[in-house]
């Protein structure tokens, strides 16, 4: 009896672990059948990036691409976002006419020549030089698509440096509509909705519109106003025409600015004793507003730039460190204006002539019209009123810099 209980003992702890063991394996696979359903996934996305949809997966290409839920989940409302959340590429504004770069290659002084552009810009499959007013704040796009590198194969011999493309949400054979809400503490909104639906077993429409609107985000301490105002609206029909074998698509886009816009800000102190290299901050006492985070003392740095190269700096070659942390904030005496529209059309058709073999064209046709201006001298300088060539607060040659440009396309 003595050696049969801890026998049994033993047997009845192997039996209760193994029971044990079946009833966790039971829990976990019906746990994995359920996880299987509800957990979370990662997002396949489709691109066009050889002419054709196939998963980014399977794209033998460096690229990035935003699907309209990342767009959306993302929060992503500007190039400015587009750029962050890729890498190599960057889209300086300028004058409301991105200026893309990819790994460096870029296109300088497009704008003026109408040059085509070395990362080639799509809409709706349709390439386009004039880049105003592409997609109002990423709205009711489907995704947009960077493909980074030489695109030439797809896209042309000047797409050096790749491409990049927007692609509108379509009209679908359901009813659906769409607001986006947004509100800052810069005093800005924006106002975007989309609706559409089908008219009949064949055709469907779709219409997107924006409102963005605000005070200026870029305070002037100058005797302007502010800049950096955006006054901007957008509107976007579209109708379908689809069938088992075909499907036709055309949408019409205008855009219109009548905000201010942004101008450049200082990161380092100008040389305010040399009359020859920076004439219009000679002998102005007044701090540059967007050093304020950076205070600048020039006896100081002089004397640091004499200690390590073993003599006093001259003007032509002595540079003021960059600021690191600086404010949005400018000095003008001039109001800045813009007034630009954009009229674009976009056509595509698609003949299924076989379930494996699609006939497809693409038109495409926009015209867009843009005036800026903005003062640029950096400086809220006037003239002395009894001689406009002298400066009213120093006995110096008065100048008083502005840019403005007119582009047409």
């Amino acid at each position: 009896m003595n050696t049969d209980k801890p026998q049994r003992t033993t047997l009845g702890r192997l039996g209760a672990a193994l029971a044990g063991i079946l009833l966790v394996s039971g829990a976990a696979a019906a746990e994995s059948d359920t996880s299987a359903t509800e957990e979370p996934y990662i997002e396949e996305i489709i691109v066009t990036a050889e002419m054709r949809e196939e998963s980014i997966l399977e794209v033998p290409a460096t690229m990035s691409a935003f699907s309209k839920k990342m767009i959306e989940e993302l929060g992503m409302a500007n190039n400015a976002d587009i750029e962050a959340l890729t890498p190599g590429l960057q889209m300086g504004e300028d004058g409301d006419v991105n200026h893309s770069s990819l790994r460096g290659i870029w296109t300088q002084n497009a704008r003026e020549t109408n040059a085509d552009l070395a990362v080639a810009t799509y809409i709706d499959g349709v390439y386009t030089v004039d880049t105003f007013g592409i997609s109002p704040d990423l709205f009711d796009l489907e995704r947009v698509e960077i493909a980074r590198g030489p695109q030439g194969t797809q896209h042309g011999r000047n797409s050096i440096g790749g491409s990049l493309s927007y692609v509108n949400k379509r009209p679908t054979d359901t009813w659906d509509a769409e607001m986006m809400l947004q509100l800052t503490d810069q005093v800005t909104q924006r106002w975007n909705v989309a609706f559409g639906g089908p008219l009949n077993d064949a055709v469907s429409f779709r219409v997107t519109g924006s409102y963005y609107e605000g005070d200026g985000a870029q305070e002037n301490l100058g005797t302007g106003g502010d800049y950096d105002a955006p006054d901007r609206r957008s509107i976007a029909p579209q109708l379908r025409f689809k069938t088992d074998r075909v499907d036709v698509n055309l949408r019409y886009q205008y855009v219109r600015d009548t905000g201010v816009p942004d101008v450049h800000i200082m990161l380092n102190e100008p040389n305010r004793n040399d009359p020859e290299t920076s004439p219009e901050w000679y002998q102005y006492d007044v701090p540059v507003p967007s050093l304020a985070n950076c205070p600048y003392d020039g006896a100081a740095q002089a004397e640091a730039w004499e200690a390590e190269h073993g003599y006093y700096p001259q003007p032509e070659e002595f540079w003021t460190p960059l600021c690191t942390d600086p404010e949005d904030k400018i000095l003008a005496n001039r109001d800045g204006m813009t007034d630009s529209t954009s009229d674009r059309f976009t056509l595509s058709a698609d003949w299924h002539i076989t379930d494996r073999l699609t006939l497809r064209y693409v038109f495409g046709d926009s015209k867009s019209d843009t005036v800026q201006a903005a003062d640029d001298d950096g400086t809220s300088r006037v003239p002395n009123p009894n001689d406009p060539f002298v400066a009213a607060d120093a006995p110096v040659m008065f100048i008083d810099a502005q840019w403005r440009y007119h582009f047409n396309s």
